[in-house]
């Protein structure tokens, strides 16, 4: 079992340790959506850029890469560090998600072109929306989700 959460989904299978997000999102239609991950956080790989993009079927996949320390100034090594494969439908949900963050970073970026030691949410992160006011309950317009 994955984590230490001892979490299991129905039908046995195990599920990560622990919830990072639980709430309402508008690019879900307003469902309930939970987003869990392992106790020690998911993997973080570091990666210069994306070396190409192909779709086969319904799926694309990314190659990432970083440069090679044994790169020259007469010959770029890059080698590839993961290659991430989704649906098409989730890649356009990604990429546009990605453009919104882009922009929201060059318009805070300082002079060198990135954020300058402030805290960052993006402008394109899902937004909670409220919930339905619960029966017997009017006016509950608090908006439900927070990162866990």
């Amino acid at each position: 079992m994955r984590g230490s959460g001892g979490n299991t989904e129905p039908g046995g299978h195990a599920m990560a340790g622990r919830k990072i997000f639980e709430g309402r999102i508008a690019e879900a239609g307003g469902v309930m959506v939970e987003l869990w991950g392992d106790e020690v956080g998911g993997p973080e790989i570091y990666v210069e850029g994306v070396h190409g993009i192909s779709a086969t079927g319904s799926t694309v996949k990314l190659n990432m890469f970083t440069t090679s320390p044994e790169s020259t100034p007469q010959l770029l090594r890059r080698e590839l560090v993961c290659r991430l494969a989704m649906p098409i439908e989730e890649f356009i949900e990604f990429a546009k998600f990605v453009g919104d963050v882009a922009r929201d970073f060059s318009q805070m970026a300082g002079p060198q072109g990135a954020p300058q030691g402030r805290p960052f949410t993006p402008s394109a992160a899902p937004a909670p929306v409220a919930p339905a006011a619960a029966p017997g309950k009017p006016g509950n317009d608090k908006p439900e989700g927070e990162l866990l």
